[in-house]
């Protein structure tokens, strides 16, 4: 993850002292994405059964929610040696082309369509 410098290099160098000071750098990868999806179910449980029982939601939690998923994120591309940064941006190099804003924008069936025909283009 290369930016150097950057508040996001910091929190990354935060991270790893942070791991390395309590001996937690042998976490495996499958208990890393395991962690993820947890962390991504209890994001959603304060709008459960919101439909039925509306509720004020509690931004705080929300957001330590939100971190956890990103610790996890984190911990889990510094364990496989991902940039995440070159990979979001890759990721999102790839999805504006494969969904161009001037043939999606507003037309929810060329969007399925496009998704669709990827979909059967890669099996």
């Amino acid at each position: 993850m290369n930016q150097t410098n950057s508040p996001f290099q910091t929190f990354i160098q935060r991270l790893h002292d942070y791991r390395n000071a309590r001996n937690w750098t042998n976490l495996s990868s499958s208990d890393l994405a395991k962690s993820i999806v947890i962390e991504a179910a209890e994001l959603l449980e304060p709008y459960q059964w919101e439909n039925f029982k509306p509720k004020a939601i509690n931004k705080s939690e929300i957001a330590g929610e939100a971190a956890d998923i990103f610790i996890y994120l984190l911990q889990f591309c510094m364990e496989n040696d991902i940039d995440l940064i070159q990979a979001a941006n890759q990721k999102l190099d790839k999805v504006e082309s494969k969904y161009p804003a001037d043939k999606v924008k507003g037309n929810q069936e060329e969007y399925y369509s496009r998704k669709q025909n990827h979909r059967l283009q890669n099996n």
